[in-house]
């Protein structure tokens, strides 16, 4: 992404444009339709890509944008087998990678409202280092789901369901990860 789409605002914040499309039946067509403004995350981009690249397993990249449960949830599957781990890695590295926080403010009438802010990463300095982990995390997924996922649904399988699968499926599993 060129630089040219991150700027300084008056207070000194960052801020990224984001070109949104049109809609068509509620699928997005890729023709540009408006341009958007929105402030960036406070975390630098290369200590969040590397909080992610280092925890992201667990989570700890939705911990830090206080997405408790979707953290926990990639605590206990391992970042959804590393499939979602990913694609927030790639995410990150693109600069889509999006929190969006709610808050509450009072009116001049005294109600409370809500609004809604989206924040995006800030841009990574370092992007080939930042692919050669990628590239990493993505080795490491399919050796988990070679030597850790498939034995677990296995024992799983067996253990909880009593379901015994075949040594065809068995041969067909290990082949398809090898």
């Amino acid at each position: 992404m060129a630089d040219s789409w991150y700027r300084m605002d008056d207070e000194g914040n960052l801020r990224v444009r984001k070109m949104h499309c049109r809609s068509l039946g509620g699928y997005e067509t890729f023709l540009p339709e408006r341009e958007y403004e929105y402030p960036c995350m406070e975390t630098d981009g290369d200590v969040f890509f590397l909080m992610t690249l280092i925890g992201g397993w667990f989570g700890l990249h939705k911990f830090m944008t206080r997405h408790y449960l979707a953290g926990l949830l990639y605590a206990l599957t391992c970042g959804f087998c590393g499939v979602f781990y990913v694609c927030d890695l790639l995410a990150i590295i693109s600069g889509n990678y999006a929190d969006e926080r709610i808050s509450f403010v009072e009116d001049e009438a005294g109600r409370m409202s809500q609004r809604r802010e989206r924040f995006y990463n800030r841009p990574v300095g370092h992007r080939k280092m930042a692919f050669v982990g990628v590239l990493a995390a993505i080795v490491v997924a399919v050796v988990m789901a070679r030597f850790v996922y498939i034995p677990v649904l296995v024992v799983a399988s067996q253990g909880i369901l009593g379901f015994q699968p075949s040594e065809d499926f068995l041969k067909w599993m290990v082949q398809m990860w090898m």
